[in-house]
């Protein structure tokens, strides 16, 4: 079992960002801010990666996007695959009073020996967690996430 560090990770950082979003999508802010990123003590290299950033848009599956990728019901739209997963949910703020739609994205940099299917669900699991995380933390009223694993719904694995 390998050991981690996540000392490149930026929680207070992202959550600010996401509070002061302001509908546009500038610069570096399209990267996302790194929420949560996982390096192996042993090497030092990148495990997993979690963004989160304001979106003024979200990709939702077509016929295409359905040959690669499994989607899943929670959120306004979430997809993974292997490699990767994307979620987009709406977050209602009280403090500031405004709502924002937030893209979520999960980046897996090393092979894990697993079958396609167990790594998307997974994918798409650790990633609602996280966006249900962020959520609480930023009081969001109703961002519909679900609260379990996430059910595929369409798509390579479905």
């Amino acid at each position: 079992m390998d050991s981690f560090t996540e000392n490149r990770s930026k929680p207070g950082e992202t959550l600010q960002s996401l509070r002061s979003a302001d509908g546009k999508i500038e610069g570096e802010e399209i990267l996302g801010s790194p929420y949560c990123r996982l390096q192996s003590t042993d090497d030092g290299k990148e495990v997993l990666a979690i963004n989160f950033r304001e979106a003024v848009a979200m990709n939702k599956s077509d016929a295409d996007d359905e040959q690669i990728f499994t989607f899943y019901k929670t959120g306004e739209s979430a997809y993974a695959s292997e490699h990767t997963a994307a979620l987009y949910f709406r977050c209602r703020m009280s403090t500031p009073a405004k709502e924002v739609l937030i893209h979520a994205d999960l980046e897996r940099f090393r092979k894990v020996e697993a079958s396609d299917i167990r790594l998307s669900r997974a994918n798409i699991l650790v990633l609602n967690a996280a966006a249900q995380e962020v959520a609480s933390k930023l009081g969001c009223s109703s961002p519909e996430l679900a609260s379990e694993a996430p059910s595929p719904v369409s798509g390579l694995h479905a």
